[in-house]
């Protein structure tokens, strides 16, 4: 396979991943959270605040999360729960899968099957996507704040 070819059918296989969540979260999951969110810690304000930072930094957040361990499989829930406009989701989904992507691709062209380099970087790209969710919480926490303040 070329090097266009695995780009382009792994962004393709994100994005349909990306899109089929967001279609759950759209269509499924935010009546189960408003009805048994409580039970998790999960109220209605903290929908209202998901929704109203998805609208403000929706893009910048999907796009991040494309890059942290775990959470780049479930961030597409929310951004449909919460309505995100479909098209600046994809846009920002396909670019930060494909970013993620390539590095992968270039992982394993770089390295092959040296499974000790391979660890190696796998722990440090372990610990940049670790730091990334430190940044988001603290983003939240920071936006979560500053909605209290205003009111």
């Amino acid at each position: 396979m070329t090097w266009a070819g695995a780009i382009l059918a792994s962004s393709l296989g994100s994005l349909a991943g990306s899109w089929l969540s967001y279609l759950m979260g759209r269509h499924g999951v935010l009546p189960m959270v408003e009805r048994y969110g409580k039970y998790v810690l999960v109220h209605p304000h903290h929908l209202r605040q998901a929704e109203h930072m998805f609208t403000r930094r929706g893009v910048v957040a999907v796009f991040l999360c494309r890059f942290i361990p775990g959470v780049r499989h479930v961030s597409s829930i929310p951004a449909g729960a919460t309505r995100m406009p479909i098209v600046p989701f994809l846009v920002a989904s396909v670019a930060g899968a494909t970013v993620w992507n390539v590095s992968l691709l270039w992982v394993g062209w770089r390295f092959g099957r040296d499974e000790q380099a391979i660890a190696a970087l796998k722990s440090r790209m372990d610990l940049v996507g670790l730091a990334l969710l430190v940044l988001l919480g603290a983003y939240v926490l920071y936006e979560v704040l500053a909605s209290r303040r205003r009111n």
